[in-house]
């Protein structure tokens, strides 16, 4: 589901079972707190806590695909994932 854009402008997506509205809030929030986390000088993996969840934060490339992206996942629920893209 695309919620707009994040950190540095990145393509912001979420996968979830969520509704749009709060998996969108909870997304950008998360995406916010991750940019904190790198302007801060922290490198991935990043975890950040949003409402006493843990996210996980680490950049994915897959096999013949040329530009990465940034995944965070719920650590409490996996299928809760939010996306970073270029």
């Amino acid at each position: 589901m695309d919620c707009g854009r994040g950190f540095n402008d990145l393509s912001l997506q979420v996968v979830t079972t969520h509704a749009r509205k709060s998996a969108c809030a909870t997304a950008k929030q998360v995406s916010d707190a991750y940019g904190k986390a790198i302007r801060g000088g922290k490198q991935p993996p990043v975890t950040v806590r949003l409402h006493g969840a843990s996210w996980k934060c680490e950049e994915k490339q897959p096999t013949n695909t040329p530009n990465p992206y940034t995944e965070c996942a719920n650590s409490k629920q996996s299928e809760e994932r939010v996306l970073l893209v270029s």
